[in-house]
C-alpha cells in the first residue's frame, strides 16, 4: 500500500497529453476479462495502451465497466505519462480513491469525435 502511495504522488505531478480513444473494450485474459483502453497521440500519431487506471485503485467488473463507458472511442482526453517511461499511461493523475468517489464530470475540455 505505501508503494501505491508513493507512486500515485509521483504520478500527480505527471504531464497530461491529448490522445484521442481508439479501443475501449474488454479482453479476455488468463485470469478472466479485463478491461483495454488505446489510443493515439494527435501530435506524434504514436499509439498507446492504458496501463491502469489510477493509483490506489482495486478494478472491479463494475469499475471496469464505469470506465470503458466514460472512455468511448473517438473520445478525446488527457492521460498522464511517466516522464521516465512515456508508454507507462494512466488515465487519471491523482488517487483513485477521489476519482471513484466522485461522480464524474465532463469539461469543455474533452469532446468525443465521432467515428
Amino acid at each position: 500500500m505505501i508503494y501505491e502511495i508513493h507512486e500515485a504522488k509521483a504520478a500527480m505531478s505527471w504531464p497530461a497529453r491529448k490522445a484521442v480513444i481508439t479501443e475501449s473494450t474488454m479482453v479476455a485474459g488468463e485470469d478472466g476479462s479485463f478491461p483495454r483502453i488505446s489510443g493515439t497521440f494527435p501530435d506524434t500519431k504514436t499509439t498507446l495502451t492504458v496501463r491502469r487506471f489510477a493509483y490506489g485503485e482495486v478494478s472491479t467488473a463494475s469499475s471496469s465497466s464505469r470506465y470503458l463507458a466514460l472512455y468511448p472511442v473517438g473520445r478525446v482526453t488527457d492521460v498522464y505519462c511517466d516522464p521516465h517511461d512515456p508508454s507507462f499511461v494512466i488515465l487519471y493523475g491523482v488517487i483513485a480513491y477521489y476519482k471513484l468517489h466522485q461522480e464524474p464530470q465532463r469539461t469543455s475540455r474533452d469532446r468525443v469525435i465521432p467515428s
